[in-house]
C-alpha cells in the first residue's frame, strides 16, 4: 500500500510541473513550429500572421546557404568530438598510472576551464591570435573546435579514468558498465550535432569567416534576431529539430539499454584509487604538459592582463558590476534552488514505467532537443512583458527540460535499483547539481543577450558585451576585456574549487553542453 500510496505521489507531482513545462516549454515550442509555417507580422502576433505555407522552408532549404551551415555545423561538431576524445582518452591513460593526490590535481585543474564563461574562452583566444587567424577561413573550425575541447575535455577524461578504476572484473553483463559514462558523453553530444557553442560563435565569427563559420545556430540568429527574417529562421531551427528529435531518440534508447545492463548488480563501491601510489613518470608527463598548456593559454591573459585591466578603462561598469553581482547570486540562486526538486520530480515521473512515465519521457525527449533559445522563446517571453527584466529567466529556466539535469539524475538513479518512489537524491549529490545548474545560467552569455537590452540589469558575463563592442573600436584595451572576464569567471571558478568533493562524474554529466 505504502508503494502504491508513493508511485501516486510520484504521478501527482511529476503532472502538476508536466503541465507547467508544457505551458513554459510546449507553448514556445508550438509557436516556433507556427512560424516557420507564417508570414510574421508584429502586430498581429503568431496566431493571426497571414499562412504563408511552405514558401519560408522554400526560401531557407533553396538558400545558397543551406548546405554550407548544415556542412560547416557537422564538421564542426565532429572535430570538436574527435579533438575532445582523443585528448581526454590519453589524459585518462596517462592520469591513471599516477598515485589519487597527484590525480586530482590534474583532474581539478582540467576541470577548471568547464566552469569559465565561453565567451571569456573567446576572448582570451581573441587575445593570442590578435584577429589574424581568425581571419583565415581555413582556420576557423579548427579554432572553434581546439576552444570548446579545451572547456569540455575534464567531463569524458574523468568519466575514461573512472571507468577504468572499476574493481569488478569484466563480465557479460557488467561490461557495459565501464563504458557506460563515456558512452553517455558521446550520445549527448551526437543527438546535438547540429548545435553549437553560441557562447563561443558569437564572439569569434565574422563576415570575413562565414563560409566555414557560418553554422546552424548563428545563422537562425543572424536571419531572426539581426535580419528579421522569422519564417526562415524558425524553417532552420525546424528542420534542426527534426533532425536531432531522430538522434535524441536513438541515443536516449541507448542510453537506456545500456544503463539498465550497466547498473545490474550492486555497484555500492564502484571506484577504486591505482594500486600504485608512486608516481609514473611516463604518466606524468602527459598531464603536466596539457596542466602547463591550461596555465599559459588561459590563466596567463584571465589573471596577469585581467589584474591589470580591472585598474584600467573598465571604469566606466564599476558601478554595474557589484549591483549585477548581487543581482544574479540572488536570481539564479533562487532558481537553483527551486530547479533541484523540479528536476527530481520529472525524472522520477520517466522512471515510474508505466503509461504517465512514457508520456512524461516522450514530452521530455522533445523538449529535451527542441529547447534552446530561438524566435518562439523570445516572443513568448516578450509576450508574457518580462522582456528586458530580471523575472524573464524564471520562465526560461525554472523547468529543466532544455539541458542535461534530467538526464543525469535518471542515470543517477538506475544505481540505485530501488522503485521509482523509493529514489532518493543523496543532499550532495543535490547540492553539485545545483550549483551547477546555478553555474550553467551565470556562464551564459547569449541568453541574456537577446533577453536583456538594459545595462542596469545586465548580468556580469553580458556587460563583457559593452566592453567588447569598445575594443573593436579601439576604445577600451583588451586588458580590460579580460579584466572583466576575470571578474564573471572568479565566482563559478570558486564554487567548483570550494565544493570539488560534491562533483562527481554523474554530476558533470548534468555539466554537457547542450543547448538549452
Amino acid at each position: 500500500m505504502q508503494r502504491s500510496n508513493g508511485r501516486g505521489a510520484v504521478i501527482a507531482a511529476g503532472s502538476i510541473f508536466l503541465l507547467l513545462a508544457l505551458i513554459l516549454k510546449g507553448i514556445p515550442v508550438i509557436g516556433g513550429l507556427l512560424l516557420a509555417f507564417k508570414s510574421y507580422r508584429p502586430e498581429a502576433g503568431i496566431m493571426g500572421s497571414p499562412f504563408a505555407g511552405f514558401a519560408n522552408m522554400e526560401r531557407a532549404f533553396y538558400s545558397m546557404y543551406f548546405p554550407r551551415i548544415i556542412l560547416n555545423t557537422v564538421i564542426q561538431n565532429l572535430l570538436y568530438l574527435i579533438i575532445v576524445l582523443v585528448v581526454s582518452f590519453i589524459l585518462a591513460i596517462s592520469l591513471a598510472k599516477v598515485n589519487r593526490v597527484m590525480q586530482n590535481f590534474f583532474i581539478t585543474l582540467v576541470l577548471v576551464p568547464l566552469f569559465i564563461p565561453g565567451n571569456s574562452l573567446a576572448h582570451i583566444c581573441l587575445y593570442w591570435f590578435k584577429g589574424a587567424a581568425l581571419a583565415r577561413q581555413e582556420l576557423f573550425p579548427f579554432i572553434y573546435a581546439i576552444l570548446l575541447a579545451v572547456k569540455n575535455v575534464g567531463i569524458p577524461a574523468v568519466f575514461i579514468l573512472k571507468t577504468m578504476q572499476i574493481r569488478k572484473e569484466l563480465t557479460e553483463n557488467d561490461g557495459f558498465g565501464r563504458l557506460m559514462a563515456p558512452v553517455a558523453f558521446v550520445m549527448v553530444q551526437l543527438a546535438f550535432v547540429l548545435s553549437t557553442d553560441m557562447d563561443i560563435v558569437n564572439n569569434l565569427i565574422s563576415p570575413l569567416v562565414y563560409v566555414t563559420g557560418d553554422n546552424m545556430d548563428y545563422y537562425i540568429y543572424r536571419t531572426g534576431f539581426m535580419q528579421m527574417d522569422y519564417g526562415v529562421s524558425q524553417s532552420i531551427w525546424l528542420f534542426r529539430m527534426a533532425v536531432q528529435l531522430i538522434i535524441g531518440f536513438i541515443a536516449y534508447f541507448m542510453l537506456y539499454v545500456i544503463s539498465r545492463s550497466s547498473f545490474s548488480g550492486n555497484y555500492a563501491s564502484e571506484y577504486t584509487s591505482p594500486q600504485s601510489q608512486n608516481i609514473n613518470p611516463a604518466g606524468f608527463a602527459v598531464p603536466l604538459l596539457y596542466s602547463a598548456f591550461i596555465i599559459w593559454f588561459v590563466f596567463k591573459p584571465l589573471v596577469s592582463d585581467g589584474i591589470k585591466g580591472i585598474f584600467g578603462n573598465m571604469a566606466m561598469l564599476k558601478g554595474n558590476v557589484l549591483s549585477s553581482y548581487v543581482l544574479y547570486i540572488l536570481v539564479y540562486g533562487l532558481i537553483a534552488m527551486a530547479g533541484v526538486p523540479v528536476t527530481v520530480i520529472i525524472a522520477k515521473s520517466i522512471l515510474t514505467g508505466n503509461a504517465f512515465g512514457k508520456l512524461t519521457k516522450f514530452i521530455f525527449i522533445i523538449l529535451f532537443i527542441a529547447g534552446g533559445t530561438g524566435i518562439h522563446q523570445y516572443l513568448i517571453i516578450r509576450n508574457m512583458g518580462l522582456f528586458n527584466t530580471v523575472f524573464c529567466y524564471i520562465p526560461y529556466y525554472i523547468i529543466p527540460v532544455a539541458n542535461s539535469l534530467v538526464l543525469a539524475v535518471i542515470l543517477y538513479f538506475h544505481k540505485s535499483g530501488s522503485a521509482p518512489e523509493e529514489h532518493v537524491l543523496t543532499w550532495k549529490y543535490a547540492f553539485a547539481l545545483g550549483i551547477l545548474q546555478f553555474i550553467k545560467m551565470w556562464n551564459s552569455e547569449f541568453i541574456p543577450m537577446i533577453l536583456t537590452a538594459r545595462q542596469d540589469i545586465m548580468p556580469p558575463v553580458l556587460l563583457s558585451k559593452i566592453l567588447m563592442q569598445g575594443v573593436s573600436t579601439g576604445g577600451i584595451s583588451m586588458e580590460a576585456l579580460l579584466g572583466m572576464d576575470l571578474i564573471s569567471s572568479v565566482l563559478p571558478v570558486a564554487l567548483f574549487l570550494i565544493f570539488r568533493r560534491f562533483i562527481t562524474e554523474w554530476a558533470l554529466l548534468a555539466y554537457i553542453k547542450v543547448r538549452y
